[in-house]
């Protein structure tokens, strides 16, 4: 599912506000669920739309546990 430039946008807005240089990082959303990565670390967070909600899966560098989340907005 392809993001909207809005969205794309607001996620970009947040990585800079966390003082982050927009680009160390990658975002595919050529999937189902979109795919935002830090390139150096390769950490990495997967989001997909869920109903009336985003779930997704936080993975911190290649071989950590995954930690999947839910939000609402």
């Amino acid at each position: 599912m392809i993001l909207v430039k809005w969205k794309k946008n607001t996620i970009f807005e947040a990585i800079v506000a966390a003082e982050l240089d927009p680009r160390h990082f990658d975002l595919d959303d050529s999937e189902a669920d979109w795919r935002l990565a830090h390139v150096d670390s390769g950490s990495k967070i997967v989001i997909g739309e869920k109903g009336a909600h985003y779930a997704g899966t936080s993975l911190i560098a290649e071989e950590a546990m995954a930690w999947p989340f839910d939000a609402y907005s």
